[in-house]
């Protein structure tokens, strides 16, 4: 049963490459990031891992050096700094969206909900 449905249109801002960049979705999430490095400087990833959530991409390991999320109506408010984070490719499809290119700014209408009755 859906208990509360919302939509925003938000600006995305995706500036983010190898674990190394921000992103930025309107004032509803922010988020900054860097990547572990490996001994000769490369950035640390996992390969063939559960943390990858698309088959044959790596999931690069970083630390955001902040993540805030603000979307009160459904109680998603929160900030951390200095918290590990995982970034993997991904690719939005489907009807509705043509407009969206990653890497580029985009405006896209969020739609969140909050289930009840689980």
């Amino acid at each position: 049963m859906i208990a509360n449905q919302s939509s925003h249109v938000a600006p995305i801002d995706y500036q983010i490459h190898e674990a190394q960049g921000s992103i930025r979705v309107g004032d509803v999430l922010s988020a900054e990031m860097a990547p572990y490095r490996s001994a000769d400087g490369k950035p640390t990833k996992l390969v063939d891992s559960i943390f990858s959530t698309i088959p044959g991409s790596p999931a690069y390991v970083a630390k955001a050096s902040h993540h805030q999320v603000n979307l009160p109506e459904f109680d998603f408010v929160w900030e951390y700094s200095g918290k590990n984070a995982i970034q993997g490719a991904f690719r939005f499809e489907g009807a509705g969206l043509p407009w969206l290119a990653l890497g580029d700014t985009a405006t896209a209408i969020l739609t969140s909900s909050r289930c009840s009755g689980w």
